[in-house]
């Protein structure tokens, strides 16, 4: 119980030296198929503006920073030591001005109203303090006409590996998409994928107004 409960802390907030040298491959390679599918829904251009909140190992924000090539793309993370790799990993990125890492929380983004045409998150949104406020201030720094894709496991993955006895909260595609709702979205549609954790969801919403 014990080295669940350490790695349930790690996965919510990656830390000291074992989230600096471990977590962010960790976190690349459990992650990558989902961020593949988020990837492909969020379908950046060239000149797009994007945000990616908590991006962990950063494998989907070098993505993004090849697909928005002319385009602008930041970071926010709450954890220091992924904040850390991401900045020796994409290093070459920033001088140029086409990539900002921030450390900060979905519930208070560092960025101006409005400033991204698209904006996404990959199993993060189970550590948000409160579901609602976190979409509240993604709709705040989407432009309007602006898409938010939001990658998640089923809660039947996050009961099963106990993760929810650590801090771990869940949600159904049904519950995400009356959470876009209230926050001034309009759901989309949810994709669906699969890895050794059993159903990926992906869901994508438009900012309204």
């Amino acid at each position: 119980m014990a080295i669940r409960a350490f790695l349930a802390r790690q996965f919510m907030h990656p830390s000291g030296l074992f989230g600096r040298h471990v977590m962010g491959r960790v976190l690349n390679r459990l992650n990558s198929r989902h961020c593949d599918l988020v990837r492909e829904e969020l379908a950046v251009g060239p000149t797009d503006r994007v945000l990616e909140v908590g991006f962990g190992g950063g494998a989907l924000l070098a993505q993004l920073c090849q697909d928005a090539s002319d385009g602008f793309v930041a970071g926010v993370e709450v954890s220091d030591a992924m904040l850390a790799v991401a900045k020796r990993r994409l290093r070459a990125r920033i001088p140029s001005g086409q990539l900002a890492l921030r450390r900060g929380s979905v519930e208070s983004l560092p960025f101006g109203s409005g400033e991204f045409d698209k904006a996404c998150s990959v199993n993060t949104t189970y550590f948000w303090r409160d579901l609602d406020e976190g979409l509240s201030e993604l709709w705040r720094v989407v432009r309007p006409g602006g898409r938010l894709v939001l990658g998640f496991v089923s809660p039947e993955y996050i009961v099963r590996a106990g993760l929810d006895r650590h801090g771990f909260s869940y949600h159904s595609p049904d519950e995400l998409n009356a959470a876009f709702g209230r926050a001034g979205f309009r759901p989309q549609r949810v994709r669906t994928g699969s890895d050794s954790r059993g159903t990926l969801y992906v869901s994508s919403a438009e900012r309204a107004g």
